[in-house]
This record gives C-alpha cells, sequence and structure tokens, in this order.
C-alpha cells in the first residue's frame, strides 16, 4: 500500500510523462526525437518499483533519475543533456525545490554523466547540495 507521500509522488511522475509525452509529439513531427520507446524507457525508470517501494528512494534520487536515463538513453536526435536537466529541475520544483547553482555545477554535472565521470548517486548528492526550499 502507498502512503500518502508516494501517492503524491506518483500523481506528479504521471504529469511528467503526460507532459513527456506532448513533448514527444511534437518532437516527433518535427524529426527531433530518435525513438519513443527510448524516451519512455527513461521517463518510466525513475518511477520503476519493487515490493511497493520506489527503486529510486528519495526526491534528489528520483530528479538524478530523470536526467542520468534522458542522458544516457540519447531520445533526442540533439539537446539530450539539457532536456535531462530540465525534466530533473522540473520534477524537483513539483516538489517546492529550487536547485540554486551560482556557477557551472549542473553543467560540469551533465558533461560528467556523459562521459561516465559522474553517476546517478553523485547527481542526487549534488542536487540535495544546490537545494533550497522554493519560494510559493
Amino acid at each position: 500500500m502507498q502512503t500518502v507521500q508516494q501517492k503524491i509522488i506518483s500523481n506528479k511522475l504521471g504529469l511528467l510523462s503526460l507532459a513527456t509525452e506532448e513533448l514527444f509529439d511534437c518532437y516527433y513531427w518535427m524529426g527531433c526525437i530518435r525513438t519513443h520507446d527510448l524516451l519512455e524507457s527513461a521517463i518510466m525508470t525513475p518511477q520503476a518499483s519493487f515490493g511497493g517501494q520506489y527503486v529510486h528512494n528519495g526526491i534528489f534520487e528520483m530528479a538524478a533519475a530523470y536526467a542520468f536515463h534522458i542522458a544516457e538513453n540519447q531520445p533526442f536526435v540533439d539537446g539530450n543533456k539539457r532536456t535531462a536537466l530540465a525534466a530533473s529541475l522540473v520534477f524537483l520544483d513539483w516538489h517546492q525545490i529550487e536547485i540554486n547553482d551560482s556557477g557551472d555545477e549542473l553543467y560540469n554535472a551533465m558533461i560528467g554523466l556523459a562521459k561516465k565521470n559522474l553517476d546517478k548517486a553523485g547527481l542526487a548528492k549534488l542536487f540535495q547540495k544546490l537545494a533550497k526550499p522554493a519560494k510559493e
């Protein structure tokens, strides 16, 4: 049985899936997306659960999973790292978490993911380090 927090997260994940579906429809007809399967796999991975528990525990881990899997799967012809980071930041924003990056830490993190110098756990830690409660 899901807790209230898990239900809220699940609903917001569904919204992200829907938003990404809309993005897919737009990009597909413009020839900017490689395949729907790569995108669907990337956005469904953070939502994966086993035994009623999410595989990626916590908001920062889920946000990192969005960035990691979109960047790793390369579903778009161009802009995969940008889209990956944007999906993560939108997900965090939905959970009232702002990321304050006054330097190039997020840029460097996305390059690190692409070069396989940074993993999901490292990105989750960076998100947590840069996080501050969002203003309502």
